[in-house]
């Protein structure tokens, strides 16, 4: 016989739930080693129930994590059905499908037993310091550039930690202590939810929690399809398009349908997935897109399988937004960030009042990348072009370093003129006016001294005439892609041996040169006869 809750009883077990997460959260952050845990609090804790659906989370999670925890229990459970679970187990993955999209983040769980019987799970995710692979880069073509994958498997089986496990990820990062340490406040926090869960069910008289579960989140299903049906019947869509890659944007798609009860989403006519690790796995979309709804429909329901239940979401396979293996996604926040958008998009068309302005965060992302691929751009310019000019202009030299100051002044110059138009505060704007001015007279005068030395001086002057060809006023000003950077270099070095040097310049522009990348590139340099 199912046991019923007055709502005394309900809502002591309920504050006594929460408490049990928030309680692990906080041991988590204080035994955590990496300050993505400890400061940025990129992590999240729940309790689910033996199915894997969610009862109750931290109050500091974040939106993402919870909606992708709960689904990474489930497929724990797939791969590890009750059965072949002990007392003292601890699951683990970080797969980009199964888990948040991009493989930092790290899962486990730890199914709870009373009395011989699987009643729950205790899990977390949290965002390791490092994972191997490139470093927060858009640049993979293929998820195996990203760092380690860890398929789902026991990290700890009945108590006993695979020692092997611990050694293939230590030798796999940069963080070996911090990435550990990181991962062993998860299982503390796994510890002390399932320490908190016993104890509750013990001082409650309950055997397992599945009549509690099915009273939280029957409660929480009921708001929620009360707060859909105020909604008019009807399908919305929005449209927007991302900055993308170099000069290609990304468009997404969203149609929205409310009815009676229920709201379905499907991101038809997105663009296809690419070959750079902006994709957005399909657990991390529907993470972004849940979170839009419930914003908009009853942001102070607690966050679990119940207000889940109303919502339904697809999005084509190969879809940017449902990418398929092996497709990275170590940036996939530069296109999930977008997903809520897309929602309020739909939503602010029946519930402006409800629909909270865009926070900016996707677009300076994205911002930050373009920015951050540029400054690389640069430096693998200057790297390589330096050198060259020093030798074969030594006089000169001075004109080609001013060059490469003025498109640096100018990179700056911009970054703060559009964050003066985006921002809304007056004292910020006040600040970019004030810094844009100053940023405004240094490049006037790295321009003005580095044409005046490029135009004026006789041996720089074909050097000068082929840059201007490609808009390089001053030196690189014009360049917009790697393609240009290549052709560039084909027409200042015919010679069939440059073609080697264009080969390994292309094959390393995600790299930051420094001296060794100097040393790299002159030996093509010699080998054309330009030096």
């Amino acid at each position: 016989m199912a046991r019923t809750f007055d709502p005394i009883e309900l809502e002591l077990l309920w504050r006594r739930l929460i408490s049990a997460v928030d309680e692990a959260a906080v041991a988590m952050v204080r035994t955590s080693f990496s300050t993505l845990v400890r400061e940025s609090y990129d992590f999240s804790c729940v309790i689910t129930d033996q199915d894997g659906q969610s009862l109750v989370q931290a109050s500091e999670s974040i939106p993402s994590f919870i909606g992708t925890l709960p689904e990474t229990v489930k497929h724990f459970l797939r791969a590890f059905p009750p059965e072949k679970l002990e007392p003292g187990d601890v699951l683990i993955t970080n797969d980009i499908w199964l888990g948040t999209g991009h493989l930092p983040d790290i899962t486990l769980a730890k199914p709870i037993f009373k009395d011989g019987k699987l009643v729950a799970f205790s899990a977390t995710t949290a965002h390791a310091p490092d994972i191997g692979g490139k470093i927060r880069s858009p640049e993979p073509r293929e998820v195996f550039e990203e760092g380690l994958q860890i398929p789902p498997m026991k990290f700890i089986a009945g108590g006993k930690t695979d020692e092997t496990l611990v050694t293939i990820i230590r030798k796999n990062v940069r963080t070996p202590d911090q990435t550990m340490g990181d991962l062993y406040a998860q299982i503390v926090a796994l510890d002390v939810m399932e320490d908190r869960l016993r104890t509750l069910m013990a001082n409650y008289g309950l055997s397992d929690i599945t009549d509690l579960a099915r009273e939280i989140q029957g409660r929480c299903e009921t708001a929620m399809r009360a707060a859909i049906r105020e909604l008019p019947d009807g399908t919305y869509r929005s449209e927007l398009k991302t900055d993308g890659l170099m000069e290609t944007p990304i468009t997404m798609k969203l149609e929205l349908t409310i009815k009676g009860d229920e709201i379905s989403m499907d991101f038809a006519g997105t663009d296809a997935q690419v070959d750079r690790a902006i994709n957005c796995a399909l657990c991390y979309t529907n993470a972004m897109a849940m979170y839009g709804v419930k914003v908009c429909t009853s942001p102070n329901l607690p966050n679990n399988e119940g207000a889940w239940r109303p919502i339904k979401l697809t999005a084509p396979e190969g879809s940017i937004v449902n990418p398929q293996f092996p497709a990275p996604g170590g940036s996939r926040m530069l296109i999930g960030h977008y997903v809520p958008m897309l929602v309020f998009g739909c939503l602010g068309q029946i519930v402006p009042e409800r629909v909270m302005a865009a926070c900016g965060s996707p677009l300076e992302e994205n911002r930050v990348e373009k920015v951050t691929r540029k400054a690389r751009f640069n430096e693998m310019l200057e790297a390589t072009l330096t050198p060259l000019m020093s030798r074969i202009f030594s006089n000169q030299f001075p004109a080609v370093y001013l060059s490469f100051g003025a498109i640096q002044e100018m990179t700056t110059l911009r970054g703060y003129e559009n964050l003066r138009n985006y921002t809304r505060n007056p004292a910020l704007k006040i600040l970019c006016d004030r810094i844009a001015r100053q940023e405004r007279r240094h490049f006037a005068w790295y321009y003005n001294h580095a044409r005046e030395l490029l135009l004026n001086s006789k041996g720089a002057r074909v050097l000068a005439r082929k840059l201007l060809e490609f808009n390089w006023v001053p030196v690189g000003a014009g360049i917009k892609s790697p393609a240009e950077v290549k052709q560039l270099f084909m027409t200042l070095f015919p010679a069939p041996s440059s073609r080697e040097f264009v080969r390994e310049i292309d094959s390393r522009m995600g790299m930051l040169p420094g001296l060794e990348g100097i040393k790299l590139m002159e030996p093509y340099f010699e080998k054309a006869g330009a030096l």
